[in-house]
Order: C-alpha cells, then sequence, then structure tokens
C-alpha cells in the first residue's frame, strides 16, 4: 500500500527509519480528560509533542519565582534586553562598551548576563555550591543544567535572582556611574 501510494523512495525512507508500518485502518487515539469528557484539548495533550519551549515556559512561569523576575528571565530567552547590540540590530549604531567588565567589549545579553568577566565569576560561584558542572557557555546549556538535578525550585529562584541582579547593578553602572557596585558581587 505504502509502496503504491508515494512510490518506493519513501517506502525505502520509511523503513530504514524504523517507522511501524502496518496494513491495519489508522484508528483514533481520543481519551476523556480528568473530568471523563472526551475533548480536543484532552485528544491534543496525546498528540502534542513536549518540546524545550514549555519546559523552559515552565521553568521561567514558575510560582514560585516573583512575576517582574519571570519577565526579565522571559525577556532574556527571546533576546528582548535593550542591550547596545540589540539598539545596533534595530539600526541605530553607537560605542559599544560592557559596563560590567575591565575590558571594552561590546554590551550583549550574552555578556551582561553570562560570558562576561564578571559574570562569569558569579555563576561558578552557585555553580561549585550546587554541584552543577558545565562545559558549555552558551545560555541555554546553562538553564537546562541547572533545571535538571536536585532541589529543582531553588535552582528556578537562583537562576531568575542571578540574572535579576546582573541585570540590575548591569543598570546601576550605566545610570548612576557607579563601577564599584560590580565589584561587590
Amino acid at each position: 500500500m505504502c509502496v503504491k501510494e508515494f512510490g518506493e523512495a519513501a517506502a525505502t525512507a520509511i523503513r530504514v527509519s524504523g517507522m511501524v508500518i502496518s496494513d491495519s485502518p489508522d484508528s483514533f487515539d481520543w481519551r476523556p480528560g480528568p473530568n471523563g469528557h472526551f475533548t480536543l484539548e484532552s485528544t491534543w495533550q496525546v498528540a502534542r509533542i513536549v518540546c524545550f519551549r514549555d519546559v523552559a515556559a515552565y521553568q521561567v512561569w514558575s510560582p514560585c519565582i516573583t512575576l517582574k523576575w519571570s519577565i526579565l528571565v522571559w525577556r532574556v530567552l527571546q533576546d528582548k534586553l535593550p542591550t547596545d547590540e540589540a539598539i545596533k540590530r534595530i539600526g541605530f549604531h553607537n560605542v559599544s562598551k560592557c559596563y560590567c567588565c575591565i575590558a571594552s567589549t561590546e554590551e550583549s545579553i550574552g555578556h551582561i548576563l553570562y560570558q562576561g568577566e564578571t559574570t562569569v565569576k558569579v555563576w561558578a560561584e552557585f555553580e561549585g555550591r550546587m554541584a552543577i558542572h558545565l562545559r558549555s557557555s552558551r545560555l541555554m546549556d546553562r538553564l537546562c543544567s541547572w533545571w535538571s538535578g536536585p532541589n529543582a525550585h531553588l535552582r528556578q529562584v537562583l537562576i531568575a535572582v542571578i540574572i535579576w541582579v546582573l541585570w540590575k547593578n548591569r543598570n546601576k553602572a550605566i545610570y548612576e556611574e557607579n563601577k564599584a557596585i560590580l565589584k561587590s558581587l
């Protein structure tokens, strides 16, 4: 049946993929919801594939985290913070300098929150205390390492607090012109 409808190449690709093919007719997988009723929502829950965005959303919008922290972490994940890099992306070119570091590095979300010389030390301190061993410098890898493991609620809150404090200190360094704040981190 598959060969007639899709051709030999498609049939071979399906066989190689390990997908189970049967000659039995398709059937519905329609299960009742918690209330015992059959709904589209209950079927969607059975059929959907939970992807990382769902996991990230669950972690970011946790009831353990205050709303303003959740919004900030969400904006970080969406790359929607007003950094020099973001301003340059919309067409305004300016001299970019990270106010958190001694070296004159271009300001970006990555640099401010997880790759800069100050922030690397902050993350390393907490990761050491939480026994998190990280080999990557990418934010998503860091968050996945934090979200998986023991003390999940504590880790959720701690991620938000670290990002919040780093962002607030960046803003103080810029708008209050106080570089000493970052040394106290």
